[in-house]
């Protein structure tokens, strides 16, 4: 089992109809702190989090739960919650990378030019997930991240 603390601060904001720019402006930070906090992206003080509680008219054991789940589970989670930005830049270059592998005669040009777009991957892969997945579970998690957007 892993233990992970569930952030639902975005959550209980849209509940109260606020935009991430009326919270910032109200615990006095910038919409991109408050964007960063929201999505995981910063972690930030108790203070800050109490604040945010008294603005979203919460506690703050609402705002961050405690759960424990498989390992199995977690790796899917980390996967399905990355931002957007990282898969649409992953998509761009499954689709390249796709439309290269189309081609018959392929050029030592379009070798060297696939061999990067894997290179690519598999960084961004690393950096932002700590593990390389196989390019087919990329394939699959890119699919299901296209009809969840739709």
């Amino acid at each position: 089992k892993v233990r992970i603390v569930i952030n639902h601060t975005r959550h209980y904001r849209k509940l109260r109809k606020l935009t991430q720019k009326d919270v910032a402006e109200r615990i006095d930070v910038t919409p991109q702190r408050f964007a960063n906090i929201e999505t995981n992206k910063n972690i930030t003080n108790i203070i800050r989090v109490m604040a945010i509680a008294k603005v979203l008219k919460v506690k703050v054991d609402d705002l961050y739960k405690q759960e424990f789940i498989t390992k199995e589970e977690y790796n899917r989670l980390r996967v399905m919650d990355r931002d957007i930005e990282l898969c649409k830049e992953l998509e761009e270059t499954h689709n390249k990378l796709d439309m290269l592998y189309e081609i018959e005669d392929k050029s030592d040009e379009v070798l060297k030019e696939i061999q990067q777009l894997n290179k690519i991957i598999r960084k961004k892969s690393i950096f932002r997930y700590g593990n390389v997945l196989e390019f087919e579970e990329w394939g699959k998690i890119l699919n299901d991240k296209k009809h969840n957007l739709i």
